[in-house]
């Protein structure tokens, strides 16, 4: 049975990317150059700039390595976290470790023509720092005649269980108070969650894309630039159980977010587009270590919803190994990333990879479920 579902996905991967190329053929910008739609502008690498946030680690680190080895000028935006919740170290060490792979693969290839690669260590909800940030970029590129081409929003990187939870401590149940508080686990249900880990989660994923955004629009305008706000990709970071977590939901809300700013922006010529991303490869979250997560703190409540939330626990682990026959690579998620920020129509929505459409079937056969 599983590898009939196996053949069955594969076939259904196969006739996506068939779709895919046969809406690339059809010229999707020559049908909108017909129709006189507005083409964003584009300039010689070499006169370009980007703007990456949530850089110093993971995949946003990998994008701005890789625009910088296509010859940009990356302004690496590295948000100071130190004062939050259960997240990866961020600020000084995060800029020292961006910079040693850059200055690393500049060596192997000395000749290769690099662009520059400018962390930015910036405090997101204190509007003088983020003027801060802006002035100097807006310096340089003033002073290199550059073009801010692109503004790229990846998700922020939690860290998992392991490294964020001690094993069988009284100190990471969430209503724990004391020196451990910030060890409290952060892959719960919305139910069990402390209310600060759910204020936090939403300003990183959703408040600071906006606040960057507003502070840049004027450097897009002017170079009719492209916002590209990604999400989905857990970096083997997250639960991926989609009925567990806020991550499904901070995930359609930064769609809705993208999809708000990019009515907003139209008037000025900057296009934004939300990118979904399948799994990124990496090790498999273990399901047990949520669900002993769970039984820890839903000691008070009634036994009945206990069950259903391990029951629930099983059906998405099961979704998470068919997800992980499909994951998506550093790779494939840049090239559609490339893809947008060249595009003289970028589109509104683009997916990558079969989560999106499982997490579609999810939702529809939960909802069924529930009636």
């Amino acid at each position: 049975m599983g590898l009939i579902v196996q053949l069955v996905l594969a076939w259904f991967t196969l006739l996506l990317t068939l779709l895919e190329r046969l809406l690339d053929a059809c010229r999707f910008e020559t049908w909108l150059s017909v129709f006189d739609v507005s083409p964003n502008r584009i300039f010689r690498v070499q006169d370009s700039a980007v703007l990456i946030l949530n850089a110093e680690d993971g995949i946003g680190q990998t994008a701005a390595l890789k625009y910088s080895e296509l010859g940009y000028t990356v302004f690496a935006l590295c948000p100071d976290h130190q004062r939050g919740i259960s997240v990866a170290t961020r600020g000084p060490s995060s800029v020292s470790s961006i910079l040693y792979f850059w200055h690393l693969k500049k060596e192997r290839s000395p000749d290769h023509p690099w662009g520059l690669i400018a962390p930015i260590v910036v405090d997101i909800s204190s509007k003088a720092d983020r003027l801060r940030a802006y002035e100097t970029v807006k310096a340089y590129c003033s002073d290199h005649s550059l073009h801010l081409t692109a503004l790229i929003a990846f998700p922020p990187i939690y860290e998992t269980p392991s490294e964020s939870t001690p094993p069988s401590s009284a100190a990471t149940h969430p209503l724990v108070q004391g020196p451990l508080t910030h060890l409290r686990p952060k892959f719960l249900p919305l139910s069990f969650s402390k209310d600060s880990v759910w204020q936090d989660s939403v300003f990183r994923e959703i408040t600071e894309p906006v606040l960057i955004i507003q502070e840049y629009i004027r450097l897009l305008k002017d170079s009719s630039g492209r916002v590209i706000i990604v999400s989905g990709c857990s970096q083997g970071r997250f639960l991926s159980g989609y009925r567990f977590g806020c991550r499904s939901t901070l995930d359609e809300a930064r769609r809705s977010i993208a999809h708000s700013v990019g009515c907003e922006l139209k008037p000025f010529g900057v296009k934004v587009s939300s990118l979904v991303s399948g799994l990124l490869a990496a090790p498999n979250l273990p399901a047990q270590k949520i669900l002993d997560e769970l039984n820890m703190c839903a000691k008070r409540t009634d036994p009945d919803i206990r069950r259903r939330l391990g029951a629930n626990l099983g059906r998405a682990d099961a979704l998470e190994s068919v997800h992980r026959l499909f994951t998506v690579t550093d790779g494939d998620l840049l090239a559609v990333i490339q893809r947008i920020t060249n595009s003289r129509h970028p589109k509104v929505d683009y997916y990558i990879g079969v989560h999106p459409f499982i997490r579609s079937a999810w939702n529809a056969l939960a909802k069924l479920n529930s009636v």
